[in-house]
C-alpha cells in the first residue's frame, strides 16, 4: 500500500481523489478483484519482472500484496475445503538499480503542466520551516540528487533509535516530537520523517506500507509472513528509474529496550505446504463468464488430449532448451556478481554447494551459524557469509562485489580439494542437482 498525501493532522494517508498522472507515472489504484487484470507501466530503466504467489490464511481476503511495482494480478479459484482465504499471483517490475546507477540521475523537472502538477503533489507538506531547515542542514555538501536522498536516509539511521515505546507528544505533533525531542520511534516515524524531509528539499517522495521478509525463513521457495513483520519505508522518484525504495529505519534499539523475533520453525508451514503441493495443479483462473463444472471438466479433457498428442514431438526440444538455459543461468550466477541482486543469487548458490558437500543446515540455523559450525571443515565459508552480509545489509562498494567473486572462487577451490574420491561422480551429481534446483523467489 502506498500513502500519497500528507497533513499535520493525519500524517501520510491514501488519497481517495485521483492523483496526478504523466507519461512517467502510474497511479497505484491496484485492487484485487475477481478476474485477472493488467496495468500499463512506464518503460523505466534497469527493471526486471518477478512473479510471486500469495496464499492468504489469517488475512483480509481482499488485501493485495505485491512488489514494487505490480503490473498484473491473477486471482485463482481454489480447491474445496481449502485452508486459504485467497490465492493469487502477482507479476511486478522491480528495480535493480544500485547507488552508482542512480548517482548521475538528474532531479525531476517540470516542462509541462502535468509534470508540474506531479511535482507539486509529491512535494506538498514540505513547506514547514523547521523541516526545511533540518533538511538543508542534512543535505549541506550533497552534490547530486541521489546524494541528497542518501544523506537524509543515513542521517535518520545514524542519529535516531528504533523503539516500541516512543512516547506521545504533548503538543500532538508526533513527528516533531520524534525529530527534535525523543529521537526514537517506530519504522513509520522514520518513513514519515524521511518522506517529509525529502519533500522539504523538493524531492518527490511517498510512504509505502508492507512487510519485511526474512530471506532465511524460506521453505521450498515459500516465505511465511506474520503480523509482527509489518514495516514502513519510503519510495523516492528518479526520472529514468521510477520509484526507488529507501529504508531509513535505524537498526539500533533505544537504550534499555530489546526486540527479538520469535524463532521460526519450518514445521509451522508444513501443513500448508503439503496442502499446496497436493492441490496447486487444481487451481483455476476465473473467466468473465463462470463455466459450469461439466464445462470445466470437458474443456480440461480436450486440452489434455491435445497436449498429449503433441507432447512426444516437442519433449526433446523443450528438454534440450531447458538444459542449455539452466547451464547459462548457473554459469552466470556462479561466476559473476554484477550488482546487489546478483550477489544474493551468487551467495545462495555457493551455500547450496556447501550443503551438498557437507550436509544441510539445521532447520532453525542461519547461514552464519552454519558457517561457524562448519568452520573447521571449510573455514572460507565464514568469510563468504560475512562479506555477503555487508553487501546485503550494510554499506558496500564495487570493490566488495569483486571481493565476493574472489571469495566464491576460493571457496569452490576448497570444496573441490576436499573431494578426494570419485570426483567425476561427485561433480556430475552436483551439476544435475543444480540443473533442476528451483530458483529463489523474493
Amino acid at each position: 500500500r502506498v500513502l500519497f498525501r500528507s497533513s499535520e493532522e493525519k500524517g501520510f494517508f491514501k488519497d481517495e481523489a485521483p492523483v496526478p498522472e504523466t507519461d512517467l507515472f502510474l497511479q497505484n489504484d491496484y485492487i484485487l478483484g475477481e478476474l485477472p487484470r493488467r496495468w500499463e507501466y512506464p518503460d523505466f530503466e534497469m527493471r526486471q519482472t518477478m512473479v510471486q504467489e500469495y496464499y492468504l490464511v489469517n488475512f483480509d481476503s481482499s488485501a493485495f500484496l505485491g512488489l514494487n511495482s505490480p503490473v498484473a494480478v491473477t486471482p485463482y479459484i481454489s480447491w474445496d475445503d481449502t485452508s486459504f482465504s485467497r490465492i493469487y499471483s502477482v507479476e511486478s517490475t522491480v528495480s535493480t538499480a544500485w547507488g552508482w546507477d542512480l548517482a548521475d540521475s538528474p532531479a525531476p523537472s517540470a516542462h509541462t503542466p502535468e509534470e508540474q502538477s506531479f511535482l507539486e503533489y509529491y512535494t506538498q507538506g514540505g513547506d514547514r520551516e523547521d523541516l526545511k531547515e533540518l533538511a538543508a542542514e542534512i543535505t549541506r555538501g550533497a552534490v547530486s540528487y541521489y546524494d541528497k536522498v542518501e544523506s537524509i536516509s543515513y542521517y535518520l539511521q545514524d542519529n535516531y533509535f528504533y523503539s516500541l515505546n516512543p512516547g506521545e507528544a504533548e503538543s500532538g505533533d508526533q513527528l516533531s516530537h520524534f525529530l527534535f525531542e525523543s529521537g526514537k520511534g517506530y519504522c513509520s516515524y522514520f518513513a514519515f520523517a524521511m518522506a517529509l524531509l525529502c519533500r522539504s528539499s523538493g524531492i518527490p517522495a511517498r510512504v509505502a506500507l508492507g512487510f519485511w521478509i526474512d530471506e532465511s525463513s524460506q521453505v521450498l521457495n515459500y516465505y511465511p509472513v506474520r503480523a509482527n513483520q509489518a514495516h514502513a519505508w519510503v519510495e523516492v522518484y528518479f526520472p529514468r528509474f521510477g520509484w526507488i525504495e529507501f529504508d531509513p529505519t535505524s537498526q539500533t534499539m533505544a537504550p534499555g529496550e530489546e526486540f527479538t523475533f520469535s524463532p521460526f520453525s519450518p514445521r509451522e508451514m508444513e501443513a500448508y505446504l503439503k496442502e499446496i503441493m497436493e492441490n496447486r495443479d487444481s487451481l483455476l483462473i476465473p473467466e468473465a463468464r463462470e463455466a459450469s463444472h461439466t464445462e470445466k471438466v470437458s474443456s480440461w479433457r480436450r486440452i489434455v488430449s491435445t497436449a498429449q498428442g503433441r507432447a512426444a514431438g516437442i519433449l526433446f526440444i523443450v528438454s534440450a532448451l531447458f538444459v542449455c538455459y539452466r547451464l547459462i543461468q548457473i554459469y552466470t550466477a556462479l561466476f559473476r556478481v554484477k550488482g546487489k541482486e546478483s550477489s544474493g543469487r551468487f551467495f545462495h548458490l555457493h551455500m547450496y554447494i556447501l550443503f551438498f558437500r557437507y550436509g544441510e543446515s539445521l532447520p532453525s540455523e542461519s547461514c552464519r551459524e552454519y558457517a561457524l559450525r562448519m568452520e573447521q571443515e571449510i573455514p572460507r565459508a565464514l568469510d563468504l557469509v560475512a562479506l555477503y552480509e555487508k553487501i546485503r545489509f550494510g554499506r558496500s562498494s564495487l570493490a566488495d562485489l569483486k571481493r565476493l567473486e574472489e571469495e566464491g572462487r576460493l571457496l569452490r577451490r576448497a570444496v573441490a580439494a576436499s573431494v578426494t574420491k570419485r570426483k567425476t561422480l561427485f561433480f556430475s551429481r552436483l551439476l544435475i542437482r543444480l540443473l533442476f534446483r528451483r530458483g529463489r523467489r523474493r
